[in-house]
């Protein structure tokens, strides 16, 4: 983690980008038993749902939402 808590940026072809840009294909959601939730409001959608929230993926410099429980990645640019 860098100073302020939050993680060094990782760039878009990190092997955890790269996992979870996989979930755009509904094969690998099936075959993982995961979802890609995209967007702020949806992301809060699903906390108010009660669903559970493993990783979330923020762009550098955006703010990062708080998310309990959840690993908080950081991406230097867009890219999934």
């Amino acid at each position: 983690m860098s100073a302020g808590g939050r993680e060094a940026p990782r760039g878009a072809r990190s092997p955890a980008v790269v996992a979870s840009a996989k979930l755009h294909r509904s094969r690998h959601r099936r075959e993982t038993g995961l979802t890609l939730i995209e967007g702020p409001h949806l992301l809060a959608e699903a906390m108010a749902a009660g669903v559970s929230i493993s990783r979330v993926f923020v762009l550098a410099g955006d703010e990062a939402p708080a998310v309990p429980g959840a690993e908080m990645i950081v991406v230097d640019r867009p890219g999934m």
